[in-house]
């Protein structure tokens, strides 16, 4: 089966701290004895990973190619190689963009009583995207000069707003191209979060009628506000996906997204999806959670095992749990994961 991951490649550094002390050659400053520190996968590379140790097949049976922009860097071109090793097959764009990257510090230097403190640090050059109504004009659109076979079977979208894709949706753009592309077959898709200064372009130029969106409680919450109907903050996990399902399907003042199935994850408190009529929220893994480090790439995780469980012909349900399980493993590993499918099904 041939499996295309399109989306943006993000860094992800992680160092162990295990004892931080004055230091004395600079006052006022601390010194840090940093005992451990690695590069992985983040974003679509972290999603690609894990379609690929997620699956019941190997790379013999499945190709998984992973569809990109990258930066002249060694943290490209370490992840790169990694990439290679579990099986995916990096192709990347010959429009390089800024890199983007995610540096997690593990401080083991605290109280017994307490689990490791986990400090988070981002080089992200596009941030202001997201936060402002300014220049929001400008993208990369990197992906706009990739081309993939038309023998693809599964299409599995990551859009973090990097510069793969451009913010601002267009007639012929690589979006277009995928859903056109992707007609009849298996597509999911994260669409990122709203971009404040636009309406839902982005999300409707992902919308199809064969299009399986997956987004977070704060997507959703994110939608509903610009939706004009903002949802209570402790609105149960039912509630929330009921209001996003409703507007999805309101072709009226242009708020309406085309879509064939639907899935929001909330964090601790699981998932809900409709199954039928029925909204179907089953309830999280609770029994992960005293061992929970770290919820970076859970996301990615989620993503990527529905879209393994759907590719191998499971009820879309039970995709769900499988997916949900596999991010559960994901959260109990310092940074992105690469998730077993043994581990999955524990």
């Amino acid at each position: 089966m041939n499996i295309a991951v399109f989306g943006d490649t993000i860094i992800d550094r992680h160092l162990t701290i295990n004892s931080v002390k004055d230091n004395y050659e600079q006052p006022g400053t601390l010194k840090a004895n940093v005992s451990f520190r690695h590069t992985t996968p983040g974003g679509a590379a972290n999603v690609a990973v894990n379609v690929q140790a997620l699956s019941k097949f190997g790379p013999n049976d499945n190709a998984v190619t992973l569809y990109t922009a990258g930066a002249c860097s060694d943290d490209y071109a370490i992840v790169r190689e990694q990439l290679l090793l579990t099986g995916v097959t990096p192709i990347v764009s010959s429009t390089r963009v800024r890199p983007v990257i995610k540096c997690r510090i593990t401080n083991n230097d605290i109280t017994e009583t307490m689990s490791p403190r986990i400090t988070r640090f981002d080089v992200d050059p596009y941030d202001h995207w997201l936060t402002s109504s300014v220049n929001l004009i400008a993208s990369e659109e990197a992906g706009n000069d990739l081309k993939w076979p038309n023998d693809v079977d599964v299409f599995v979208v990551s859009d973090y707003h990097k510069g793969f894709f451009g913010l601002e949706p267009r007639s012929g753009d690589v979006r277009a191209r995928i859903v056109a592309a992707a007609e009849g077959k298996l597509l999911i898709v994260d669409p990122g979060r709203h971009i404040p200064g636009r309406r839902l372009s982005n999300w409707q130029a992902w919308g199809s009628k064969d299009t399986i969106f997956k987004f977070n409680e704060r997507q959703a919450r994110e939608y509903l506000a610009f939706a004009e109907q903002p949802i209570a903050p402790d609105a149960e996990p039912e509630l929330v996906y009921r209001a996003v399902y409703d507007v999805f399907n309101q072709q009226v003042a242009g708020q309406g997204v085309l879509f064939k199935r639907l899935v929001i994850t909330f964090g601790d408190k699981g998932y809900a999806t409709c199954d039928g009529d029925f909204i179907y929220a089953p309830p999280p893994y609770k029994h992960l959670l005293p061992n929970l480090t770290d919820v970076c790439g859970a996301g990615d995780t989620f993503l990527a095992g529905l879209a393994v469980g759907l590719m191998e012909g499971m009820p879309f349900v039970a995709a769900c749990d499988f997916a949900q399980s596999a991010a559960g493993v994901a959260v109990r590993t310092p940074g992105t994961a690469t998730v077993t499918r043994k581990d999955a099904l524990k």
